[in-house]
């Protein structure tokens, strides 16, 4: 049996745990920018657009852009504004159902 991380390890090691369990499902079913089909390369893009631009701007935008804070932490990117703006078929954030 795996011993349980002490004292606040617990949490850093839970959020690893997910994130990779994240990247595994992600290379499962195809990262942002690697849709293959035409109705996804051009949603992709225009996100990427949307994002460059307001990250240009210091996130600010007309369109819901972020910047959020991240359960794992870290810098909000431009990855993780297209996601916010890309459907779940094109690889964007899962809905909720």
């Amino acid at each position: 049996m795996t011993p349980v991380p002490s004292g606040t390890d617990w949490q850093t090691e839970t959020e690893r745990a997910i994130m990779r369990l994240w990247n595994l499902g992600r290379d499962a079913i195809g990262a942002i920018g690697s849709a293959g089909d035409d109705g996804c390369a051009e949603e992709i893009r225009k996100a990427r657009e949307i994002c460059v631009e307001a990250f240009a701007n210091g996130w600010r935008s007309d369109h819901n852009v972020g910047p959020y804070r991240k359960p794992g932490g870290g810098r909000w990117t431009i990855q993780d504004c297209m996601r916010g703006l890309t459907s779940e078929r094109c690889g964007g954030n899962l809905l909720d159902k």
